[in-house]
């Protein structure tokens, strides 16, 4: 890590609280954090004040008087009472008044006076702080009095897109850097707080009425924002070189004038957080035979480089920040001593060196982390002298240095440490000891090079010399595409591998290999890439089975023709064979080493480490949904007609969002799908793919439903988080669902539900069994799904339960999962039987075409766009099932929404509303249980007011026909 970029020191103790962490999620996730930096305790005694200024208002809408205690070093979270519980279990004052939006002033006031401002008053600013994390910088000691200045987050704050809530409850000042003198300082260390019991809250729910309900049809649409991708990570070998012998003592003795330290005069040179090797086995004393067998954390070490004569190190501390620092925890913080951050200390010398008088070319090496403690493969350190002056730091991995940025060695990304095997099991400066503040610059991973250079040394001196250049690294690419279950008859010559630059610059593909062998030495195959081949940034090559076969069938040659390729019998000695049962594929670079795999069907994915499964029978081909690279073949591909030499990238949201139908009393109607399947169980591709793909159909709204019994505890918590990522108010919602399924009694979609609730568990075996739980659990809204004995069965005939009834809100009157079906008989069965269920028309997605595969929607009719809207309106029963993807159906009585049970009976006004984007004639047909009560004629968009007469335990509902049938 550059150190010009760490956080200049904190030279005195705050005087005053100050605004430490700002959070402005969607809905109701805001909550602001404040931070006692001035050494002592302080109780609120209506002193102290928050004030939000809304819009471009002058005066406060919102204050906050705060109460309780903040002690001193310690944090004062105050939330939101409708925040995610998250929020709630770190706040210390939850406030039921109205909060923040992106582009409201803040203002912290102390007795009247204003002692920090996020935002500008009076000024409305375009969303600065929308669906922003905003955490101070570690430099900042005071908040920013004037609440008229013009505000700037990107000065004091980090700022992030993401929302992360994980910061709240903790904040740290950097360390101070005293200057020296003859008396020591006092040091501003970091803190963490005590987390608060959280407030408890309390619901109702309403109980419902014998009279009868009114229902209708709706669709919904959702969105999805794509993930980024990582990259692996390549291998140099750096040159050898002979090991120093090791230096008679490593007992710290006094000096009498040690050479004062300066920034740069020892660095962190090499770093081994995943060891291979059993370094520990002679006590880290270098390269030797002993190293053969497999490591452990014990085995774990920090080598240090020293370029300047005559330093004493003693009383010099290293500082291994894993991740938990910015709430105070630092991994360990101990000197360079044997037992103090390593248990092992070894100055290594050649030329008479010691631990208090170095000599430049030496090294110190810090073996096995002290105490049961082990290092992170994403870590910041930090080497101090004994006065607490920065001396070096280095940043492994993504964003551990906590600065909002990748620049972490060796390349950027969380890989960090996370060493594939003894061929990059070091990240360590090349040329040894470089540093130009650049961790991504200075640092490559290669082979442990212990206590001795690195290759290529750079000048142990000030004066910097030229250096030589380092060999460039190979770089990685990746398998974009692959299909193995070919259409040509006898030969499946048709089939492919599609091989993708994910790199900013041009590869050159000579020394690269590909082929189904896992193993080195295996029986499978294993070609060498034609030399000097270039692939371009963002470019694919295809390599088929048989070139005439794959032309037949595609329309083009592919690239190359696997019997035209050398064989790289070193690693495998077979011909191109891709089972249809199950195989896998590896990418090598230049050494060998593995830059990509895939497996599939009963493929070896332990022995490559991916996370299982797929499969793509023809016609059919496995397609990267570019450029994720995690090595989960569910998260990471999807199953598609075949596009070879082309990118499977998610596609974009819409320019805007698709326009919802306005109602009456401010209500607007919006568009979805409620039932639909990832390859988290036996659907097309991953859950971020599918939601992008329906935002991009111009849904506004999408649950993802996967089989219950098929899902790991990690998919359905893997399933949330990118429904979340996914959900965008206003534009998009995403929701989490799963379908509980029964051979012999059928299936339910689950709604708002954070338990996994599969039929494979004892309690949710049968139907009794999970009514009972639904009705335990009345913040739960179900579904029953394509009530038909072709799929497990319909629910004992619609058997009624009456406490389950009160969660059970929607049925679905058309599915679309193997042929369009309709359930309209069904629906007026469930509902005369009591069940009160709104009529929903679902999709089913099993294939890759969430959101497009037929114009049948489910509507909402909702106030705005956001989770809890959406979910509201489900629960309501605000819901109508439409065969037209923009035709909006409502009813009413009054002010009471389809969905209400009525608490009148007689003659009551009822209004159906029937508006199409389109505009199309329709013909309404208005029924009373199964009983036609009236038809109407809309010539075009419209409205039809009839009295009815209101009865118990009747229900009214309409069916609207357009003139396309």
């Amino acid at each position: 890590m550059p150190i010009n970029q760490l956080p200049a020191p904190a030279l005195a103790a705050p005087a005053e609280l100050f605004f430490s962490e700002y959070v402005e999620g969607s809905s109701y996730n805001k909550a602001l954090e404040i931070y006692n930096g001035t050494g002592s305790d302080i109780t609120f005694n209506n002193d102290y004040s928050i004030e939000f200024y809304f819009n471009k208002n002058t005066a406060p809408s919102t204050v906050i008087i705060l109460t309780g205690n903040i002690f001193a070093g310690d944090v004062f979270v105050v939330a939101d009472d409708g925040a995610v519980q998250s929020i709630l279990d770190e706040a210390d004052q939850i406030s039921s008044k109205p909060f923040f939006n992106g582009n409201d002033a803040i203002i912290l006031r102390r007795d009247g006076v204003i002692i920090d401002a996020i935002g500008e008053i009076g000024k409305d600013i375009e969303d600065w702080g929308k669906d922003k994390t905003l955490r101070r910088k570690l430099t900042v000691e005071s908040g920013d009095t004037n609440g008229d200045d013009p505000f700037d987050p990107s000065i004091e704050w980090y700022v992030y897109d993401d929302i992360p809530f994980d910061g709240l409850g903790s904040h740290i000042l950097t360390t101070p850097t005293p200057i020296p003198t003859a008396t020591s300082s006092d040091l501003i260390t970091s803190t963490m707080t005590t987390t608060p019991t959280p407030t408890a809250t309390s619901s109702t729910t309403a109980t419902p009425t014998s009279t009868p309900t009114a229902t209708l049809t709706s669709t919904v649409t959702a969105t999805f924002t794509p993930t980024v991708t990582e990259t692996v990570t390549v291998t140099a070998t750096p040159a050898e070189t002979t090991t120093p012998v090791p230096s008679p003592t490593i007992t710290p003795t006094a000096t009498a004038t040690p050479v004062p330290a300066s920034p740069g005069a020892v660095v962190i040179n090499e770093i081994v957080t995943k060891p291979w090797r059993d370094w520990s086995s002679n006590d880290f004393w270098g390269l030797s035979d002993d190293n053969n067998s497999k490591g452990g954390s014990n085995d774990e070490f920090v080598e240090l480089y020293i370029k300047v004569d005559g330093l004493d190190l003693t009383g010099w501390t290293i500082e291994l920040l894993d991740g938990t620092w910015p709430e105070g925890e630092p991994a360990e913080t101990r000197d360079l001593t044997s037992n103090g951050a390593f248990q092992v200390s070894n100055y290594i010398s050649s030329n008479g060196g010691v631990f208090t008088h170095t000599v430049a070319g030496d090294y110190l090496v810090l073996g096995n982390v002290a105490g049961d403690g082990a290092m992170n493969n994403n870590i910041f350190i930090v080497l101090k002298d004994s006065m607490s002056t920065v001396i070096d730091n280095v940043e492994l991995g993504d964003d551990y240095e906590y600065d909002g940025k990748g620049d972490g060695a060796p390349d950027g990304t969380n890989r960090g440490g996370n060493a594939d095997g003894i061929d990059d099991e070091a990240v360590f400066r090349f040329p040894n000891g470089q540093d130009t503040d650049d961790d991504v610059a200075d640092f490559i991973a290669g082979p442990v090079s212990i206590g001795q250079s690195n290759g290529v040394e750079d000048d142990p001196i000030a004066t910097p010399t030229p250096t030589l250049t380092p060999t460039p690294l190979a770089l990685p690419i990746l398998i974009g595409e692959f299909l193995y279950d070919g259409q040509t008859p006898s030969t499946e010559g048709d089939e492919f591998i599609e091989l993708c630059n994910p790199n900013d610059a041009t590869v050159d593909l000579t020394g690269y290999k590909v082929g189904d062998e896992e193993t080195a030495g295996g029986g499978e195959s294993m070609y060498r890439l034609p030399d000097e081949t270039p692939l371009a940034a963002g470019a694919c090559l295809v390599i088929a089975k048989n070139a005439e076969d794959f032309q037949s069938r595609f329309g083009f040659l592919p690239d190359f023709e696997a019997g035209d390729l050398k064989k790289h019998t070193a690693w495998g000695r077979g011909s191109w064979s891709l089972s249809n049962s199950g195989d896998e594929l590896v990418v090598l670079g230049p050494a060998d080493q593995i830059f990509d795999s895939v497996a599939y069907r009963n493929g070896d994915y332990a022995a490559l480490g991916l996370e299982a499964g797929a499969t793509a029978p023809e016609p059919h081909s496995l397609q990267r949904v570019w450029p994720i690279d995690t090595n989960s073949m569910p998260h990471d591909f999807v199953r598609a007609a075949p596009n070879p030499g082309e990118l499977t990238s998610p596609p974009s949201p819409p320019n805007s969002p698709p326009e919802p139908v306005l109602l009456a009393g401010g209500m607007k109607a919006y568009w979805g799908d409620l039932h639909a399947h990832t390859t988290y169980s036996d659907g097309a591709g991953p859950p971020h793919y599918a939601l992008a793909k329906a935002r991009a159909a111009g849904l506004h709204f999408f649950a993802l439903t996967d089989h219950a019994w098929w899902m790991t505890s990690s998919e359905w918590t893997k399933t949330l988080s990118q429904t979340k990522a996914a959900t965008v108010p206003g534009e998009f919602i995403a929701l989490r669902g799963l379908e509980w399924t029964h051979d012999t009694v059928g299936h339910i979609n689950l709604f708002n539900t954070e338990t996994l609730v599969s039929h494979t568990h004892p309690l949710f075996a049968d139907l009794s069994g999970l009514y009972t739980w639904l009705a335990a659990n009345p913040h739960v809204i179900a579904q029953f799904n394509h009530p038909d004995p072709s799929y497990g069965g319909t629910f004992a005939d619609f058997a009624y339960h009456p406490a389950a009834a009160q969660v059970m809100s929607l049925q679905e009157i058309g599915n679309n999962a193997q042929r369009y079906t309709t359930y309209e008989a069904s629906f007026i069965q469930s509902n005369a039987v009591g069940w009160r269920t709104a009529p929903a028309n679902n999709s089913d997605h099993h294939a890759a075409a969430w959101g497009s595969d037929s114009p049948a929607r489910t509507g909402i009719i909702a106030s705005d766009l956001t989770t809890e809207s959406v979910l509201g309106a489900l629960r309501q029963r605000r819901v109508f099932a439409t065969e037209d993807s923009n035709l909006a159906v409502a009813l009413r009585v009054d002010s009471d929404w389809m969905g209400s049970t009525l608490t009148r009976s007689g003659v009551v006004p009822l209004t159906i509303e029937a508006i199409d984007q389109d505009a199309e004639a329709a013909t309404l047909y208005l029924y009373d249980r199964n009983l036609l009560v009236a038809t109407h004629q809309l010539p075009s968009n419209g409205q039809w007011q009839m009295p009815v007469e209101a009865q118990p335990g009747h229900y009214f509902w309409v069916k609207v026909i357009q003139a396309d049938g």
